[in-house]
């Protein structure tokens, strides 16, 4: 699969949206206080090859380049998270 997508939720996914000509992938979810895992979301180099922005609700982001993987920890949780991932041009 060359799309990106989310590969583990850190709650209840509300919303996923992937726009392939602009590279821009949309999601949302409804954080769970228990976890304590990061949201993990695939991101493949085909789409991301010139690298890409992160947007979202207060919290941290990392990225594993080696697995294509961004990690995603809400700062506040059992609230709706927005993250959103435009490619850049």
């Amino acid at each position: 699969m060359i799309r990106p997508f989310p590969v583990k939720i850190a709650g209840d996914l509300k919303q996923y949206v992937f726009d392939m000509e602009k590279g821009e992938v949309l999601i949302k979810f409804l954080s769970d206080s228990d976890i304590t895992n990061p949201t993990e979301i695939f991101l493949p180099d085909y789409h991301y090859k010139k690298g890409f922005d992160v947007f979202t609700s207060k919290g941290s982001v990392s990225y594993d380049k080696d697995s294509n993987i961004l990690m995603f920890i809400p700062e506040i949780k059992g609230v709706e998270q927005t993250i959103v991932i435009r490619k850049k041009k």
